[in-house]
């Protein structure tokens, strides 16, 4: 196996172990407290609520497998079989992963901001509480239960979108730099062929 490409397919899995114990936690609803204390509300949204932290954890692992299947197909990089062209392109793929590990993590944050304190997924108003002190309890209090009183359809929508267009985007992007790599492979090749044929 192509040592690079598995260091960064292991620091991907790495930076992904923190949603993964997330998703775990989310089974337990430890971390759906806003979505369990509006009882009225409990029955509507509580399916997809529970569900997208274990569907990120599936996607997650569909794209790791993705990953290692790409990166077995991969040339090995024995020492001084690869060329500088192709290195890059590893080093780029392992850049790839790493994007799309802070993508996921960011968007899991955002989630856990929204079910915890019951704001909108782009409110950031929690965040700008914690270092101001601007909000009581009160005030978070009647947003979340605005909150919770308002249509979420949206943005389950959207969140469960990102899923989909994450595996299927994310691994159509890691074979497309895959096949770059094959290609600077090929170009040094044919160039090294050419310059013995003379």
């Amino acid at each position: 196996m192509n040592q690079d490409l598995k260091e960064s397919t292991n620091r991907y899995l790495n930076m992904s172990l923190i949603m993964v114990l997330y998703g775990m936690l989310s089974v337990f609803q430890v971390g759906f407290y806003g979505t369990f204390t509006n009882a009225k509300y409990l029955l509507k949204y509580v399916v997809p609520a529970m569900a997208f932290p274990m569907a990120m954890v599936i996607a997650i692992g569909l794209t790791l497998l993705a990953f290692t299947k790409i990166d077995n197909a991969c040339n090995r990089n024995r020492a001084g079989k690869s060329t500088t062209a192709e290195l890059n392109v590893y080093r780029l793929m392992g850049l790839y992963k790493g994007a799309l590990a802070l993508i996921a993590l960011c968007v899991t944050y955002r989630f856990a901001i929204v079910h915890f304190y019951g704001v909108n997924f782009f409110d950031f108003a929690i965040e700008q509480s914690w270092t101001e002190q601007a909000y009581t309890r009160d005030t978070v209090r009647d947003a979340r239960r605005a909150f919770f009183s308002s249509s979420q359809n949206a943005m389950y929508i959207s969140l469960y979108s990102f899923l989909l267009v994450y595996v299927v985007g994310g691994t159509l992007g890691y074979a497309w730099l895959k096949g770059k790599a094959d290609e600077a492979r090929r170009v040094v090749s044919s160039g090294i062929v050419a310059r013995t044929a003379y």
